[in-house]
């Protein structure tokens, strides 16, 4: 859905139910085909997303203009921290915590399983510096 929705504000006249619905049924088939498509799948659009993410860490230290940041919401901060768009957001903040435990929904499919307490810690570390570094 959140595909869709943000596909929409480039093209305006697509239906978001069927465009979700689309990339559902794609990438079932994608994921249906061989766990070698699937595993391919993965890892190039999890590269290009942590290859994004990496850019936009390397270009923070390039800006030439810093914001004054107040850790403690001010007295005028309380009517967007409980407005509609903030909460919103936190949606999104969500997503940046699930996924740390997916390695044992597919334990089943791995050929090593002692690798999976491996894998967490490590995926977990690589997610921790990643936004540690961004924000």
């Amino acid at each position: 859905m959140a595909l869709s929705f943000y596909l929409k504000a480039l093209i305006p006249e697509l239906p978001e139910n069927h465009v979700a619905a689309g990339f559902i049924i794609l990438f079932t088939l994608l994921h249906s085909k061989s766990i070698k498509s699937g595993t391919r799948f993965q890892d190039i659009s999890t590269v290009l997303k942590v290859g994004l993410i990496v850019v936009f860490i390397i270009s923070g230290f390039w800006a030439k203009e810093t914001i004054d940041i107040q850790l403690l919401p001010q007295k005028e901060s309380w009517n967007e921290i409980f407005s509609a768009p903030f909460v919103g957001a936190l949606v999104f903040v969500s997503y940046a915590y699930t996924g740390w435990n997916s390695s044992i929904y597919i334990v089943g499919e791995i050929d090593k399983p002692s690798n999976l307490r491996k894998s967490l810690f490590i995926g977990t570390a690589i997610v921790l510096l990643l936004y540690l570094f961004l924000n």
